[in-house]
């Protein structure tokens, strides 16, 4: 009998804790918090196209880059799509940490609930990769024109 293991980001998370849970039984500190949930909205790379960087041979990034900054020439807004979700995904999980700091007032945490407020103050703005691609893109070419930029003269103070 054949039997085939679907694994799928419903079931990792499971696995994640389920892990977690097993860890502090053992003592060990634990959390299998969402990155998302904890204000991180960068995930790792994709492990093929890390690779094929590594070897120098990936074109990924490389089109990417270069499609966002004919979209910049051409002075066209950086409109990506993923915007909407994950604005979508940050309110709600903004809505989850505020009704959390509520909790903590009701019962007295005061403390806590301001340390939660400040948290979710200080998340980063959300980001899409093809705005952190602009970002990057725009930074870079300001530093380029810096550094061809003459020195400002003092002027010398007159008598």
């Amino acid at each position: 009998m054949d039997a085939e293991l679907h694994i799928d980001k419903e079931m990792l998370g499971q696995w994640r804790k389920q892990f977690a849970e097993l860890m502090r039984e053992q003592g060990v500190g634990a959390n299998a918090t969402r990155r998302v949930v904890r204000g991180r909205g960068v995930g790792k790379q994709i492990d093929w196209i890390a690779r094929s960087q590594q070897r120098a041979k990936s074109t990924v990034v490389r089109d990417r880059v270069s499609e966002v900054a004919a979209e910049l020439v051409r002075g066209k807004p950086i409109a990506d799509p993923a915007r909407t979700t994950l604005t979508a995904t940050r309110h709600a999980v903004v809505a989850g940490w505020l009704s959390a700091a509520g909790a903590l007032d009701r019962q007295g945490e005061n403390i806590l609930a301001g340390q939660v407020r400040k948290f979710v103050a200080t998340m980063p703005p959300v980001v899409t990769d093809k705005e952190r691609i602009a970002l990057g893109l725009i930074r870079t070419l300001e530093a380029q024109r810096q550094l061809k930029r003459p020195p400002e003269r003092e002027e010398a103070p007159t008598r």
